[in-house]
């Protein structure tokens, strides 16, 4: 195997970006490992309006794009694969990617983020990823017209209404009970011509259609057919920490007792899903790295 690289960062949403520029900054070269697209779940995010900088707002999709541009600039290698495990190699780690290859690192910053909540109403496997979407960044192309039926009550599922709606689809989002998005996403949805809420109400059988998919709901006025060319479920998620559970089974299960070894962003921060948050983190993690490459603090397993 070869020599050790100084750090790799797993994820490159705000956490993985702002971890794997400071560690170049720092002086170091560390791998930022993507799977998919360097954003993260930003690259579904209508309007982000709190995060420092941008006064207006900034859609997400703009705002991942100059994430790839810090990067690049700052010349951070950036890999397209997927690590699928990985296990102590001594006082390093050796992680195992999708493309089969191995490498060992002296340090693994995780910032795997989340995944969403699938199975909750028996999607039929032939439409996943057809006419059934989890995120609006995995959407296809569509045009004016396009009927877009989104299940689901939170601000993830009002802001992907917003999106889709401003980009020409004629939207209903179908929702259980009270929304639980905040007041001015409500306020939006509710002020936007082309879309529609369905409260109330449960979704019964998602079946396929000729167009796309058919949603039966029943509500108080019966049970009723909602057809749609696609259908967008964002009905919760969770964070994707399984490299950080086998890490665990295999003895590295903390910070403070393993200092090579960080984690941050949405994969530890639960409902506090926020760009600000995972950038923070990313600091973090990537400065007290960069203290344990240097030497300034001990290897695992020493006093």
């Amino acid at each position: 195997m070869s020599q050790p690289v100084d750090a790799i960062v797993i994820g490159a949403g705000p956490c993985g970006v702002a971890a794997a520029v400071q560690l170049k900054r720092s002086g170091f070269s560390p791998l930022l490992f993507e799977a998919r697209a360097v954003g993260g779940l930003l690259r579904n995010a209508n309007l982000v309006e709190n995060y420092p900088g941008f006064p207006k707002g900034i859609s997400g999709r703009r705002l991942c794009g100059l994430l790839e541009e810090q990067v690049t600039r700052a010349g951070v290698d950036l890999v397209n694969d997927r690590i699928v495990d990985v296990l102590p190699a001594g006082n390093d780690f050796a992680v195992k990617t999708a493309s089969a290859r191995t490498m060992t690192s002296r340090c693994l910053i995780v910032a795997t983020g989340t995944a969403p909540r699938s199975g909750l109403f028996a999607e039929p496997d032939a439409l996943v990823g057809r006419s059934i979407f989890y995120e609006v960044a995995d959407l296809p192309e569509f045009g004016p017209a396009t009927r877009v039926t989104i299940v689901g009550g939170s601000d993830a599922a009002y802001d992907y209404a917003l999106n889709v709606a401003g980009r020409g689809a004629q939207v209903t989002i179908v929702r259980r009970g009270a929304a639980r998005c905040l007041p001015l996403l409500a306020e939006r949805v509710g002020a936007h011509d082309a879309i529609g809420v369905r409260a109330g109400a449960n979704v019964l059988a998602l079946v396929e259609s000729v167009s796309g998919v058919t949603v039966r709901i029943a509500d108080s006025e019966g049970v009723e057919e909602v057809a749609a060319d696609y259908l967008l479920i964002a009905c919760g998620r969770e964070p994707e920490d399984t490299l950080l559970r086998r890490l665990a089974r295999r003895g590295k299960i903390a910070n403070h007792l393993t200092p090579n070894l960080f984690s941050g962003g949405d994969v530890v921060r639960g409902l506090f899903r926020q760009a600000g948050i995972a950038v923070g983190d990313g600091l973090l993690a990537a400065m007290a790295a960069a203290r344990y490459l240097r030497g300034e603090c001990p290897s695992p397993g020493r006093s």
